[in-house]
C-alpha cells in the first residue's frame, strides 16, 4: 500500500521545534498519551486533551491543512492528520491511498 501525500500549504508541522515553541508546547506534551484523557473528557469529567486542543484550534483558523506530528504509539514514527474540508482541487491538493490488492482505493478530494 502507499499513500501519496501532496498538501500546497498550510500545514502545521509539529515535528518542528520551532513551532512547538511558538505554541508553548514540548515534544513530550504532544506525544503523551491522549485517549483516556479524551474519553474523561467526552464523559464530561475533565478537559480536552492538549493535542485535541491543538487539532480543534488548528482546524478553526480555516488556514491549517493538515498537521505533521511525532507519533505516540511509535517511537520515531510520524504522523500526518488530514482536514479534508480544507483541501483545495485548485491548488492540486491531495491524498490517495493505493492498495496493490484492489481492496483499497481512496483520494481526497
Amino acid at each position: 500500500m502507499t499513500v501519496d501525500v501532496s498538501v500546497g500549504g498550510g500545514v502545521l508541522d509539529l515535528t518542528d521545534r520551532g513551532v512547538r515553541g511558538a505554541l508553548g508546547v514540548t515534544r513530550n506534551a504532544i506525544v503523551a498519551e491522549w485517549e483516556p484523557a479524551m474519553e474523561t473528557y467526552l464523559s464530561g469529567a475533565g478537559e480536552m486533551p492538549l493535542t485535541q486542543q491543538i487539532g480543534q484550534a488548528a482546524h478553526l483558523t480555516g488556514r491549517v491543512r493538515a498537521i505533521y506530528y511525532p507519533s505516540a504509539r511509535y517511537a520515531g514514527g510520524l504522523c500526518l492528520a488530514v482536514f479534508p474540508d480544507r483541501l483545495s482541487p485548485a491548488d492540486e491538493d491531495r491524498v490517495a491511498v493505493n492498495d496493490s490488492t484492489g481492496r483499497l482505493a481512496q483520494r481526497l478530494p
